[in-house]
């Protein structure tokens, strides 16, 4: 499979990021595009009147194959039972359940895009929406599938809250990709759904040179107490501390089965343990194996912990313990920006910083992940102010309309993912709930 591409998550073809976050024209509500104009040639009756996404076929593939377990286990289950043995007969049964629900989820989950709207439903529950009025007020969710694998699904606002349609579901081995993937799918969605003249884009896009992506309305509090300070310290600790408490853990784990192995090469075991422990040198090595991954992660945490960054009037510093990296004071407004990924039905919000020099970096400790969307955005949002209006206050950098693209791809797609989704957010009544 090709690399995927970071540039145009909307599938628009203005350049990568080139969108403001807050809108543009009237800043008492969005502007009105209207329908977008009928495709040349009458393609849009060429296409298909509905949409069906169902299960992917290898989830399909999966399902059968529990079905046909809870049904060899039902089957022998009521067998004992018929022959008395109502125990054994008992158990197979209720073993039999989980394998038989677990295989039926699968085969119910359906959405359909149509003239009336989006229908989701599985064999259980029913949701009906009408179609959103910005390709924006769609959010792709990240959730783990497994142990080494991301699931995307979508989410759509609804008369009593954001639904999750029950399908499409992209798996993929990491979370960008997974990301990627789910906002191409939704961009499939959105232009099959405007060639048809199902739904219409009523947030302003941003045609030929952009503004100032990441320029901030007025109504933008900031840290006041921040700004009184001769120069802005931000630490990972305590706020990244769930991360740092993991990766001690993961290390002390480690350390002690790698201790344990080394010293103990030729102790037999049973189950799993055998495939690394009894056999001598080759277990101790092993054992060293999870002795340096031990060491690696303490040296992570350690270097998490220390993490920080000091903007001052010469400059932004960074350092984490290990190494240092220095940053000029960013030219433009637009390059102190907030980024937000939808994880495990939190939104997870980070801030970050490109340097006049075009070295991008994460800000450590301004990272706020709650159910929330809104307050997550809110904090993130008036922490970037407050890091843009202490430069200014300072003289240290000056308003300018410019755009810097960061230069890490991750950070740049979820910038501009994140950029439209302030966007269509501020169009709404009542945009992010500034107090």
């Amino acid at each position: 499979m090709s690399a995927p591409s970071y540039d145009t998550p909307y599938g628009s073809d203005q350049p990568a990021g080139h969108l403001r976050v807050f809108g543009g024209g009237d800043p008492a509500g969005p502007t009105d595009v209207g329908v977008v104009p009928p495709v040349p040639g009458g393609a849009s009756a060429d296409l298909p009147a509905s949409l069906v996404r169902r299960s992917s076929p290898l989830s399909l593939l999966g399902a059968s194959l529990l079905l046909l377990v809870g049904v060899a286990l039902e089957g022998r289950g009521f067998t004992l039972i018929t022959y008395r043995d109502l125990v054994g007969g008992a158990i197979l049964v209720s073993l039999g359940l989980p394998f038989l629900a677990l295989g039926v989820v699968p085969w119910g989950r359906r959405t359909v895009f149509d003239a009336d709207g989006i229908h989701s439903s599985t064999f259980f529950s029913h949701a009906d929406t009408a179609w959103p009025d910005s390709r924006a007020a769609f959010t792709v969710n990240v959730s783990r599938s497994g142990r080494s694998s991301w699931v995307a699904t979508m989410e759509v606002p609804g008369r009593r809250g954001s639904i999750r349609l029950v399908a499409p579901r992209v798996s993929a081995d990491s979370v960008q990709e997974a990301l990627v993937r789910g906002e191409a799918e939704v961009d499939d969605l959105w232009a099959w759904a405007l060639a048809r003249g199902y739904a219409r884009e009523t947030v302003l896009q941003l045609q030929g040179e952009p503004d100032r992506e990441g320029r901030q309305s007025d109504s933008v509090p900031v840290d006041y107490d921040l700004l009184r300070q001769d120069s802005l310290v931000f630490r990972a600790w305590p706020r990244e501390c769930a991360d740092v408490t993991g990766r001690l853990l993961l290390s002390l784990l480690f350390g002690g089965y790698g201790a344990y192995l080394v010293t103990h090469p030729y102790e037999q075991s049973f189950g799993r343990g055998r495939i690394f422990m009894g056999h001598g040198a080759l277990t101790q090595a092993f054992g060293a194996a999870c002795l340096l991954a031990a060491l690696g992660l303490l040296v992570g945490a350690w270097s998490r912990a220390r993490a920080r960054l000091v903007a001052s009037r010469e400059g932004l510093t960074y350092f984490n313990g290990l190494w240092s990296k220095r940053l000029e004071w960013p030219r433009y407004r637009s390059s102190i920006f907030v980024t937000a990924l939808r994880a495990q039905a939190r939104t997870v919000a980070t801030v970050h910083v490109i340097g006049a020099d075009g070295g991008g970096l994460r800000v450590p400790g301004l990272r706020w992940r709650a159910k929330d969307e809104r307050a997550v955005l809110r904090a993130a949002l008036q922490a970037a102010e407050t890091i843009w209006v202490w430069g200014t206050s300072r003289g240290v950098t000056v308003e300018d309309d410019g755009y810097d693209i960061d230069p890490r791809e991750e950070t740049q797609f979820r910038r501009v993912a994140t950029a439209r989704r302030l966007e269509y957010l501020m169009s709404q009544p009542g945009g992010l709930g500034w107090g």
